[in-house]
């Protein structure tokens, strides 16, 4: 592009000093029809030559113009960036902080699960204890059930004993009875008959 804008400026200088020389040209025109013959050629040559500087002035204007916004269109798309970059930083941040949250909440959590640990541990051996107390508990009760079972028997037998023994003496009192009984009615007949010849 520099070097472009360069021909340009060379291109002007040019069409300056072509000026220059069509003035002398054109002065000298009063001299002679052949000088001005001369002068009329290299005028319209310097025409040729002012009217192609023009359109490489307008052609190098135009890109002159893409470039510049081509250049706006980058500055925007850098700014667009910039914007973008520093969202993503302060994004970027709150991920940190919320990073470092959460590392307290982690070292946080974990000390509690240590004191949860340390509180389940003491719950286990008090569990412990408390088992072991119910296992004694246990077998003294199930000395206690045994012992317990033996009285029982113990006690059924002597009862089955005693009831053996109260069935005998109940049948002797039976026995008794019935003596006692036949006897009542002999004396009671013979009471009787007595009185019955008497009257």
């Amino acid at each position: 592009m520099e070097q472009l804008l360069q021909q340009i400026l060379q291109k002007l200088d040019n069409l300056e000093k072509g000026q220059q020389v069509t003035n002398t040209r054109l002065e000298s025109l009063e001299q002679g029809q052949q000088a001005l013959e001369k002068g009329q050629l290299a005028l319209e040559k310097g025409q040729q030559a002012l009217e192609k500087g023009q359109r490489d002035l307008e052609k190098g204007q135009l890109a002159l113009e893409k470039r510049q916004q081509a250049l706006e269109k980058g500055q925007l798309a850098l700014e667009k960036r910039q914007q973008a970059l520093e969202k993503g930083q302060l994004a970027l941040e709150k991920g940190q902080q919320a990073l470092e949250k959460g590392q307290l909440a982690l070292e946080k959590g974990q000390r509690d699960l240590e004191l949860g640990q340390q509180t389940l541990e003491q719950g286990q051996r008090a569990t412990n204890q408390r088992l072991e107390a119910l296992e004694t508990s246990h077998k003294n009760l199930e000395s206690s059930h045994e012992s317990l079972i033996k009285a029982v028997e113990r006690n059924t037998e002597r009862i089955d004993n005693l009831t053996i023994e109260m069935r005998g003496h109940f049948k002797h009192i039976e026995d008794n009875l019935e003596t006692h009984n036949n006897i009542f009615n002999l004396i009671s007949r013979e009471w009787k008959g007595p009185y019955k010849r008497k009257y």
